[in-house]
């Protein structure tokens, strides 16, 4: 399309406010910006392509509240390239393009694509499209090869990629042994037990003792682990220490230590905290082992590539707030399922919630790819709550 602003017409002339150009008025002194071809040409044609192609019928009839505003009819069903159009990312290893200029989309912006190759939930990937921006993000569970996904962009950083060709949800699944993780962002099921990390596979790592020769020490114990973007979460520590370190690990290699952080704690008491996890942040009890009160909860953000561990905020739990292994997080609530009672406890503090209680029934209950589940025995079900 072309532009006034060079053209040896009449015209405003503020530049500034108007870098393309601006058509000037005629007044009764001066000339005014001229109605010619170079001028008003490529807006009509641009205005009638938009229609034509949008499927619109010229009614050869002026627009008006009585007739039609054909223009804006178009534009409701015309088709927008970026995000009406199925896009495909294309899988690099660690590195995802997709031919579209992402830099000056809104935050949450989002569109349809098609990825080319699988991607994992035990790894970080770097979005890039023609621009110069880039995106990190990583799944909550694999996604397969040709898989339709919708794409978030989230800010002028981050990205988030939601599975839409996902199988329907199992209802009830298989756990051959004790221990299951209380949170585990993955779809594969994974246990701790006596420091080993294991799956259905069946596959075990003594992930333990892979910690105590990183370390050089034989003493060191792992109190819980959870599965949290992508990645083997451990709290461990040797039984006389009264700090706890936070071991991380790829789910592709239990045999090497990504990362070993250590929280701010209050080191000369042990308050015994407990570990917890939803899709975006751990937690851990007694404000991250800085004081005996358990209902007063610290949350931790995981950054990914590499792993790293910022306090994000306290949480401050109604008072009643007993900590337990059996739990889950969701909607800004704990749950905890203890002696068949199902308590609910509010982020915002306030009094706890007394939800169900589930007579004779034993079991815990945990959180895998994102759901629910009730273990009884060697089966979980899918638990609606």
């Amino acid at each position: 399309m072309r532009t006034i602003r060079d053209l040896p017409i009449v015209q405003d002339g503020n530049n500034t406010l108007f870098p393309d150009g601006q058509i000037k008025n005629e007044t009764a002194k001066d000339p005014g910006t001229p109605v010619v071809r170079e001028i008003y040409g490529d807006v009509i044609t641009n205005i009638y392509k938009i229609i034509r192609d949008a499927g619109v019928d010229f009614t050869e009839t002026e627009d008006s509240e009585s007739t039609q505003y054909q223009l804006l009819d178009a534009l409701k069903v015309f088709v927008n390239e970026l995000n009406d159009v199925l896009q495909v990312l294309t899988v690099d290893e660690n590195d995802v393009s997709i031919n579209v200029d992402l830099d000056n989309l809104p935050n949450n912006y989002v569109f349809i694509g098609q990825v080319s190759e699988l991607l994992s939930s035990s790894e970080t990937y770097d979005l890039t499209g023609t621009g110069d921006n880039s995106y990190v993000f990583s799944t909550d569970s694999d996604i397969k090869a040709n898989s339709q996904v919708l794409l978030v962009i989230q800010n002028s950083s981050v990205a988030k990629i939601i599975d839409l060709s996902k199988e329907t949800s199992q209802t009830t699944i298989s756990l051959p042994y004790s221990g299951v993780l209380s949170y585990n962002s993955s779809n594969t099921s994974y246990y701790l037990s006596d420091g080993f990390i294991l799956n259905n596979g069946p596959e075990a790592t003594n992930v333990q003792q892979v910690i105590r020769v990183d370390q050089g020490d034989n003493d060191i114990l792992i109190y819980d682990a959870v599965i949290h973007k992508g990645a083997l979460i451990c709290l461990a520590k040797t039984d006389a220490a009264t700090v706890y370190d936070i071991y991380v690990f790829t789910l592709t290699n239990f045999n090497t230590i990504a990362n070993k952080l250590t929280v701010t704690q209050q080191a000369s008491t042990d308050h015994v905290p407990y570990l917890f996890a939803d899709a975006g942040f751990i937690y851990l009890s007694n404000n991250g082992n800085n004081t005996a009160d358990d209902f007063k909860v610290r949350s931790y953000f995981l950054g990914l590539k590499p792993f790293t561990l910022t306090q994000s905020s306290d949480i401050t739990l109604n008072s009643d707030f007993q900590k337990s292994t059996n739990y889950f997080i969701k909607d800004s609530k704990f749950y905890t399922f203890i002696n068949g009672n199902l308590y609910s406890y509010p982020f915002t503090g306030e009094t706890r919630n007394f939800e169900k209680f589930l007579n004779n029934t034993n079991g815990q209950v945990f959180t895998q790819d994102s759901k629910i589940y009730f273990k009884s025995g060697f089966i979980g079900n899918l638990w609606n709550i």
